[in-house]
């Protein structure tokens, strides 16, 4: 494969994982719209009481591979949207920004992961292994692999 289909291949990947993204944060401002407030707490007057945080149950050890020797991880799901953002665009700069910024960070393909949440495009994933192992991060779903 030339370097320029694969730069067009990664590029089409991310800005799929960037409609992704932003469908997910579409669907949830939706959800959270039609969702009433929380009661107001008795002991604590006009204060609100924080809403339960819901949890998914995805927990289960996977792979990432992306065909490169190295896959992009973001810290956020903002930072992937940056990321995707900037590779639909081909700027380089833009793209390098966001590591640069600390909002992404490298892992070898086929890194050891768990996965610890998952959309329709994007999985939250930690990191099991090598330099970044602990850390946490977004990847584009096709970049998970059971393998």
């Amino acid at each position: 494969m030339s370097d320029s289909t694969l730069k067009v291949f990664v590029a089409t990947i991310v800005a799929f994982a960037v409609c992704a993204v932003v469908w997910q944060l579409h669907r949830a401002a939706q959800i959270n719209a039609s969702v009433p407030p929380p009661p107001r707490s008795a002991s604590s007057g006009n204060s609100l009481t924080p809403p339960a945080i819901p949890t998914t149950g995805i927990v289960r050890s996977a792979t990432l591979h992306n065909g490169n020797p190295d896959v992009d991880v973001a810290v956020d799901q903002k930072a992937l949207l940056a990321l995707a953002a900037a590779a639909r665009i081909r700027n380089a700069k833009h793209y390098y920004a966001v590591f640069d910024h600390g909002r992404a960070f490298r892992v070898s393909d086929g890194t050891r992961i768990q996965i610890i949440g998952a959309g329709m495009y994007s999985g939250q994933v930690k990191i099991l292994q090598g330099e970044s192992a602990g850390r946490t991060g977004y990847v584009p779903q096709e970049w998970i692999s059971s393998r």
